[in-house]
């Protein structure tokens, strides 16, 4: 004992991962958030999975429409002249079933081209201009997912931790519910990136999981594709790929 004494956040019970210093700061925020918590907790989960949503939202209404434009100088946004912020101007065309974007003050585009990237877009040699094939979406659209992507970065490290935690309750007879919880966000992901792309989502279509990431075994995430399917989440193709990648 220190001459402090033990401290709540450093415990040294299973929660601490046999690192008490390195989890420590991150341990006594989530308690300060959810009260103390232990293993044998069956209600744990539920208080874990209600902290993450909440702080997902969090983070996705610091990038909400009325927010100024210094909180979008970073994502959406370049300094004028007089080096004040302002959000970049979008102009979007639809010809067809394909977006086309371009902007109104084309030194702007270094801002955003990252953002246009990972929702989609493609650089057209012939138009010069970045475009969505078979999609058509609004400057809306493309700002919605981006503020997703940062709520979701934002998050990763808290969801991480959670995850762990929930693995070890699974250990000791506890449903881990981040476990099909994390399925579930992978196939809609794939999908999402599929439309992005404008690739069918068909039943005939290979969603492509990283099934080997986390730390759950092939027989944990295999018996969560099983109550997928049998729940109607995902179709008997979806469920044929997705085993198929597990197993291989």
């Amino acid at each position: 004992m220190g001459f402090w004494g033990n401290s709540n956040s450093i415990r040294g019970d299973g929660i601490d991962f046999g690192n008490p210093s390195r989890y420590s700061e991150i341990r006594s925020y989530v308690e300060s958030e959810i009260g103390e918590m232990y293993l044998n907790d069956t209600t744990l989960q539920d208080k874990l999975l209600r902290l993450l949503k909440d702080e997902e939202n969090y983070w996705t209404e610091q990038l909400d429409d009325s927010a100024d434009a210094v909180r979008w100088r970073w994502l959406f946004g370049v300094y004028d002249q007089g080096g004040m912020p302002r959000q970049v101007e979008l102009e979007i065309k639809h010809v067809g079933n394909d977006t086309y974007i371009r902007c109104a003050y084309p030194g702007d585009m270094a801002s955003v081209r990252n953002h246009l990237k990972k929702f989609g877009f493609r650089w057209s040699h012939n138009q010069k201009t970045w475009f969505l094939k078979n999609r058509l979406v609004t400057e809306k659209d493309i700002k919605e997912y981006t503020k997703r992507q940062y709520s979701k970065n934002a998050t990763k490290g808290l969801r991480a931790y959670c995850e762990k935690i929930a693995y070890l309750q699974s250990k000791e007879g506890i449903e881990n519910q981040f476990a099909e919880a994390q399925l579930k966000k992978r196939v809609e992901d794939e999908k999402q990136k599929k439309l992005q792309v404008g690739i069918s989502t068909e039943s005939d279509s290979k969603i492509s999981l990283d099934l080997e990431s986390g730390p759950y075994s092939k027989v944990e995430q295999l018996e969560r594709l099983i109550k997928m399917r049998n729940n109607g989440e995902i179709n008997g193709a979806e469920f044929e790929n997705l085993k198929k990648e597990l197993l291989s």
